[in-house]
C-alpha cells in the first residue's frame, strides 16, 4: 500500500508534465503506449540509503534494524575508523515501560538485539526485532511487495546470520526471482574478517582480529631434496587433513652454522603466513609466497636453463610450484615436467621417532654444476666458510677464524 500509494502519486504528476512538455521519446512504441503520455519512462526506484540513513539518524527504509547496537567500519585513507550505534528509540522506551536498567545496556551493547534478554517484555522483543531474527524469505518477501511498484531496482541486504546454511542463500535467490525482484544482495555475517557492519558495541579485539591457528598434533608431508647455491637444501611441505600447506621445514647446511638459522627463519615465517588467519585460502597464500620468493637471486646459482636455481628462497618457491602446480607469472615456477615420470622421484618414507613420516622427493639437477658449499663467509659473504682442523677458512677470499 505505501509504495503503491507512491507510485499512483508519481504517475499523475509525469502525467501532467507530459502535458506541458510532451511524453518521453518513443513513448509511441513503449509499454505505456495504450495509456496517458507521461513525461518518465521510470518514475520509482529504492537507491542505497545505508550511510544516508546513518547520517541522518533515521532507519534505513525497508530494511530492518541491524542491530539495536552495532560498529561500523569507516574507510579513511589508510586508517580504519569505528564508530558506534546504540537505537535510541529502544532506549527512550525502556525507560518509559520502567525496564531500562545499566546492566540492560551493557548487555544490549554487547550482543545488539534482545530476542534472547527475557527481562524484556515479549511485545518490546518482538518490536524490535532484527534483521538476523528475521528468515530470509521473509527479507526477499518485503522486498518483492515494494518492487512490484518500483521501475527500477530495490536497493536491499538480506542480511543473515552467521548459522545460514548455503540452502538458505538458494531460496532466497529463487524466491528472488519467483517474485520478481530485480536484484538480490545476501550478507551471511561473519564470512569476511573485515566487515563494514558488526553485531554489538562492547568489549572486542583489535578491529580486525587475526591470529595463527594452531598446529595439529599429527600432519602429513612431502620433502623435496633440491641443490641451491649453499648446498642440498631439503624443503619438507606439511599439510592438514583438508590437503591444505600448513607448515614448511628448510634444512640446509649443517647444525650451528648461519645458512641453517637463516633457513630455520625462513621456515618459520613461511609457516607462521600460512596459519594466520586471512581472507585468503591457504592454498592461495601458498601460491603468493611461492609468487614473492620466486626468482630472488644472489651472486651463485646452480642449474642450468629451465633447471637454474637462484637462491634458497627460489628453490623453496620451486617445491612449493611443484608441489602445487602453480604459474608464475604465467609459467610454471620450474622447467622439468610436473606429471612425476621424468625428473620428480619419490623416495621410500623416512620413519623417524617423532617425526610425521614425509615422502621425500628429488629434483635431478646437473650435478657438475653445484659445488660443494660451506657456512657464510663475513667478509666476502659467500657460502664458503669451511671448517676444519679447528678452524673456519674461506676458500674464496681467505678469511679465517680459529
Amino acid at each position: 500500500k505505501v509504495m503503491g500509494k507512491i507510485k499512483t502519486a508519481a504517475v499523475a504528476e509525469s502525467q501532467k508534465l507530459a502535458k506541458l512538455r510532451g511524453a518521453f521519446p518513443l513513448f509511441a512504441q513503449s509499454i505505456y503506449k495504450n495509456q496517458k503520455p507521461r513525461r518518465n519512462s521510470t518514475l520509482t526506484t529504492i537507491a542505497p540509503t545505508g550511510t544516508i540513513s546513518i547520517i541522518a539518524g533515521a532507519s534505513s527504509g525497508i530494511e530492518p534494524l541491524f542491530a539495536l547496537a552495532y560498529r561500523h567500519i569507516v574507510k579513511d585513507k589508510e586508517l580504519d575508523r569505528e564508530m558506534t550505534f546504540v537505537n535510541e528509540k529502544f532506549a527512550s522506551v525502556a525507560k518509559e515501560r520502567g525496564f531500562w536498567s545499566d546492566k540492560l545496556q551493557e548487555k544490549v551493547g554487547n550482543i545488539g538485539f534482545i530476542r534472547t534478554l527475557t527481562e524484556i517484555p515479549e511485545d518490546i522483543r518482538a518490536v524490535f526485532g532484527t534483521a538476523h531474527e528475521i528468515e530470509p524469505v521473509w527479507h526477499v518477501r518485503m522486498q518483492a511487495a515494494f518492487q512490484k511498484y518500483t521501475d527500477n531496482a530495490v536497493s536491499k541486504t538480506i542480511n543473515l546470520a552467521k548459522e545460514a546454511k548455503v540452502e538458505d542463500v538458494r531460496e532466497a535467490y529463487l524466491l528472488a526471482w519467483e517474485t520478481g525482484c530485480k536484484g538480490i544482495t545476501i550478507f551471511r555475517d561473519g564470512c569476511k574478517e573485515a566487515q563494514v557492519l558488526n553485531l554489538g558495541v562492547g568489549k572486542t579485539d583489535h578491529l580486525n582480529s587475526q591470529s595463527v591457528g594452531e598446529r595439529p598434533f599429527k600432519v602429513t608431508g612431502v620433502t623435496y631434496k633440491l641443490a641451491t647455491p649453499v648446498g642440498s637444501a631439503f624443503v619438507t611441505i606439511n599439510e592438514d587433513i583438508s590437503g591444505n600447506p600448513l607448515e614448511i621445514f628448510i634444512n640446509v647446511g649443517k647444525a650451528g652454522s648461519d645458512v641453517a638459522a637463516m633457513a630455520e627463519a625462513l621456515g618459520r615465517t613461511l609457516s607462521t603466513s600460512l596459519r594466520f588467519s586471512s581472507f585468503l585460502t591457504p592454498l592461495e597464500k601458498a601460491k603468493e609466497l611461492a609468487h614473492q620468493l620466486s626468482g630472488i637471486g644472489g651472486r651463485r646459482s646452480v642449474g642450468f636453463g629451465p633447471n637454474k636455481i637462484l637462491s634458497l628462497p627460489d628453490a623453496v618457491s620451486i617445491a612449493l610450484s611443484l608441489h602445487y602446480g602453480f604459474r608464475i607469472n604465467g609459467n610454471f615456477n620450474f622447467g622439468v615436467p610436473l606429471n612425476g615420470t621424468e625428473s620428480v622421484v619419490a623416495a621410500k618414507e623416512i620413519r623417524e621417532a617423532g617425526a610425521n613420516d614425509p615422502a621425500t622427493v628429488s629434483v635431478p639437477l646437473n650435478e657438475a654444476s653445484v659445488m660443494e658449499t660451506g657456512d657464510i663467509c663475513p667478509a666476502c659473504g659467500a657460502s664458503a666458510l669451511v671448517h676444519e682442523e679447528g678452524c673456519s677458512k674461506c676458500h674464496i677470499c681467505g678469511h679465517s677464524e680459529c
